[in-house]
């Protein structure tokens, strides 16, 4: 008697799984830490915390943005801003993590705003991450900053100290932020100040005809004295 047999399915082994260790990296994007001000003028305590910002990881590279019209300072007294954007260069030509953006001078006399020049920036590098750094006094004042909220919800910061002026509170954020965007901004706060020096002091030694030595990069010094900038009684910032 012919016995007709099912065709059996024969499992075929799967492939190997490569182990957890052998996978490829996910891609991590590149961190720019935008850094924004008056810059007037930009001083080594500027350059000193860019540069920690590198050492710690916590960015690849360090754009520095001057700002066109502040709208949260006065700008009397404030340098042209083709004269800070080019001490700026001058001053970061050194370091090839650190560059320049005249984005905010572009847009002559409408004041500039974080948020704006933010969308921007990240349209113009896609494929990075746009980190904000800013004073611990810009964080005491953020929640009057032009659409707050989308700011903080939509982008991550890097906040350093500035002497005399204490960190807000965390319910203080989270009543302006809510509790997890105020947890986000506390845990930006960096662990250390910039150097002790100020752009109002380096104008007052210009004003009393001091050294900058230790101040300014020597560029930024020639380029003062080749130009006669801050001669008159400076602004306080």
């Amino acid at each position: 008697m012919n016995t007709t047999h099912a065709p059996q399915n024969k499992l075929r082994p799967s492939p190997s799984l490569p182990a957890p260790d052998m996978l490829p990296a996910k891609p991590v994007r590149s961190r720019v830490a935008v850094f924004g001000g008056s810059f007037n003028p930009v001083h080594n305590g500027h350059l000193s915390l860019a540069g920690h910002v590198l050492r710690l990881g916590l960015a690849d590279e360090v754009l520095f943005v001057p700002a066109g019209i502040p709208p949260h300072k006065p700008h009397a007294g404030l340098a042209p801003g083709a004269d800070r954007l080019a001490m700026l260069e001058e001053a970061v030509r050194p370091f090839p993590q650190f560059s320049v953006s005249d984005i905010e001078l572009q847009k002559n006399d409408q004041p500039s705003y974080t948020i704006t020049t933010l969308d921007m920036l990240r349209a113009a590098y896609p494929g990075r991450e746009i980190v904000f750094l800013m004073g611990m006094d810009c964080l005491a004042e953020l929640h009057t900053w032009h659409r707050a909220q989308e700011l903080v919800a939509q982008f991550n910061f890097i906040v350093y100290p500035r002497p005399g002026v204490a960190n807000p509170k965390t319910p203080e954020l989270a009543d302006c932020f809510g509790n997890r965007n105020a947890n986000k901004l506390q845990a930006s706060v960096l662990d250390a100040a910039m150097l002790p020096v100020s752009s109002s002091e380096v104008r007052a030694f210009i004003a009393d005809g001091k050294t900058l030595a230790g101040l300014v990069p020597e560029a930024v010094i020639r380029y003062i004295e080749l130009h006669t900038l801050y001669r008159n009684e400076p602004t306080k910032e």
